[in-house]
Formats: structure tokens, sequence, C-alpha cells
């Protein structure tokens, strides 16, 4: 029995010693898979953040920027003058000069209100919608713009593509065609 019991101790002390070891081989095993894998778990983090704006590209875009809008609205030449708002939880704003409309033109319209992303290569793309306001052209109608651009030194630029629909049709499932296409481009307002 005594020799038993000092077997059993002995087994008992190199199991309890291989337990230790196996537990401080997961830690170790555990801590290398995590740093091993953060990196890929924080870039895939970034993907999701904003909406899928990767990485530090939110925090570099997000501001408002002075731009200048140019282009043509059924044969006439169209320029004005917008800040364009860019987010960084993913939220995009424009308020523009000419919303007042002008006459024989187009019509007054309101501010737009969207979403924005990051593309690969410093691209940009926002979706916004707006209101055309009732007027010598006809009722309220509804303006989906798709901004398409680059960004690079606090300064963005790119396309506007505008497309129109019924008060009662659904601008985010509908596709029309493109009803004019605008120029912009416009450097990042700062605080001195």
């Amino acid at each position: 029995m005594l020799f038993t019991s000092a077997m059993d101790r002995s087994n008992q002390r190199k199991r309890t010693v291989f337990h230790k070891v196996l537990s401080f081989g997961s830690v170790v095993f555990s801590v290398l898979i995590f740093e091993a894998l953060s990196p890929v778990l924080m870039e895939a983090n970034a993907q999701q953040t904003n909406r899928g704006t990767p990485g530090n590209c939110a925090r570099r875009v997000a501001g408002s920027y002075f731009t200048t809008i140019t282009g043509d609205v059924a044969g006439n030449p169209y320029s004005s003058r917008a800040v364009v708002t860019f987010t960084e939880g993913g939220q995009f704003f424009v308020v523009d000069s000419n919303q007042a409309g002008a006459e024989g033109q187009y019509a007054p319209f309101t501010d737009i209100q969207g979403a924005w992303s990051c593309g690969r290569s410093r691209a940009i793309k926002a979706v916004g919608i707006n209101f055309g306001l009732p007027s010598e052209f006809g009722p309220t109608n509804i303006g989906r713009v798709t901004y398409q651009g680059s960004y690079a030194n606090e300064a963005i630029s790119g396309t506007i593509d505008l497309r129109l629909f019924n008060l009662d049709d659904d601008p985010l499932a509908a596709n029309v065609p493109v009803v004019a296409t605008f120029q912009f481009s416009g450097e990042q307002i700062t605080a001195h």
C-alpha cells in the first residue's frame, strides 16, 4: 500500500506537471495565433467600419469641402459652388449655391443627404437624395445623385450623375437613365 501511494503521488505529480505544461502551451499557442491573426482581424473590422469604408479612409476624407460644380443642364451651362460634407460615420451632405433654381433652366431643389464609402486607390463614392421643388418645370420630384471620384491631399474631384424620379417612385430601388452629369472639384475646409 505504501509503495502504491508513493507511485500514485509520483504519477499525480507527473500529471500535474503535464497539465501545467499543456496549459502553458495552450496559452502560448493562443497568444501566437492571436498575434498572427490580429492584423487580418483588424483589417476585416476596418473594412466593416463606416459601411465598408476601409481603414483610415474615413478619418482622412471626413470633413467639409468647398467645391466647384460644372456641367450642362438641358443644353444650358451649369456652374455652382457647393459645400460637400463627408462624416466619419458614413453620412454625406451637400448644400449648393444654385438651390434656388434658375428661371427657364431648372427647378429649385433641397439639400442633398445620403451615404458615402471609400473604394480602392483613394476612390470615394456617395449616393444622396434631394427633392426638386414645384416650379414651372412641374411638380415636386426626387433627385438621386451619385458622386464618384477620388481624394488626395485634402482635395476631392470626380463626377456627379443625376437621376430624377416621380415623388411616388423609390429612388433607391429604381434605376433610371442619367439626366445630367457634372464635374466637381474642391478642397477641404480647415480651421487654420
